[in-house]
């Protein structure tokens, strides 16, 4: 069941105010590329058609390349879309686009892919969420960190990411929630590590909820702290562009701050159509800590180019007791 795989097309191309697209980042192996490529599909009685944006996290600056339907091939039973010229799996991605200011052309290869665990029961970063009907929008974690080699040409820039770090996940359903924060970021100093945090304003059968997914991944073990493993925010604020997030699970306590870098505009979909607009930073600093119930420190790790989201409205929905 493509449920329990949520790196295929979780939907169809007949599908009516429905969006799904997939996010794939690239960080050279000095730190000097950042390169954020999103394709998918937006569905709509009167415009449907696939799309890539490309975030250039360095500079901030965005491309939103528009495509006939009849130009995207998306697959039901593996991670396989092609938008154009251009193909995303999970072995790497071939780009070819050459239109609207864009000239993007090159392969990067995937190897030492970490992959996000499925089970019976949590079928990937949503868990038992999955199976809740009628949500505007479901997330999936693909790929919590993977190993880069090959280069792009971005219009007179060549890229190199020998050596680089990649990252994948995605979106899907009708509209992006009310308002959220998220952060994603594996670049980190000292530990092969990997965070993704999103707190999120859920719409859902005419009322909202406040849920979050968070995990942190280094050497090896995968820490989760996510509303259905009862786990709780005791801080998040955001302030002078820096946020600041405490959360705790049963057994560990995980703080993060990041703080915002460049930003660039980027389209999100509202019941099926791409008509918001955000603002995503892809080279904000990281720091992560990681303690045990007794207080004790197991990792703390410094970080660059992550990914940070903030709609600020989300803080009108939360207890005061956490935001100050």
């Amino acid at each position: 069941m493509k449920i329990f795989h949520p790196e295929t097309f979780q939907g169809n191309l007949q599908n009516r105010h429905y969006f799904e697209g997939w996010y794939f980042k690239h960080v050279s192996a000095d730190g000097s590329q950042v390169i954020s490529v999103i394709p998918g599909v937006s569905l709509t009685p009167n415009d449907p058609h696939g799309f890539i944006q490309v975030l250039n996290g360095m500079t901030g600056q965005t491309w939103n390349i528009r495509y006939p339907l009849n130009a995207c091939t998306l697959s039901q039973t593996e991670l396989n879309v092609r938008i154009g010229q251009s193909t995303f799996s999970l072995t790497g991605i071939h780009l070819y686009i050459d239109q609207d200011g864009l000239q993007l052309k090159g392969e990067i290869t995937f190897s030492q892919m970490i992959r996000y665990p499925s089970t019976t029961w949590q079928p990937g970063i949503m868990g038992p969420f999955t199976f809740v009907p009628r949500m505007e929008c479901k997330h999936g974690v693909i790929s919590i960190r993977h190993a880069l080699s090959g280069g792009l040409q971005l219009n007179a820039a060549t890229l190199t990411f020998d050596g680089g770090t990649g990252y994948i996940e995605k979106d899907w359903g009708t509209s992006f929630p009310e308002a959220w924060i998220w952060v994603q970021g594996n670049t980190f100093h000292n530990h092969n590590a990997s965070i993704m945090f999103s707190l999120a304003r859920v719409p859902w059968l005419g009322r909202s909820f406040n849920g979050f997914l968070c995990f942190f991944y280094a050497d090896g073990r995968l820490y989760r702290f996510t509303t259905y493993n009862f786990a709780k925010i005791h801080h998040v604020s955001f302030m002078d562009r820096v946020l600041k997030l405490e959360v705790e699970n049963r057994t560990h306590t995980l703080r993060c701050t990041v703080t915002q870098r460049t930003s660039g505009q980027l389209k999100a979909p509202v019941i099926g159509t791409m008509d918001r607009i955000i603002r995503e930073s892809a080279d904000s600093d990281i720091a992560v800590e990681l303690m045990d119930r007794s207080g004790k420190v197991l990792y703390k790790e410094q970080g660059t180019h992550a990914g940070l989201e903030v709609i600020e409205e989300i803080f009108q929905f939360l207890p005061h007791n956490i935001t100050k």
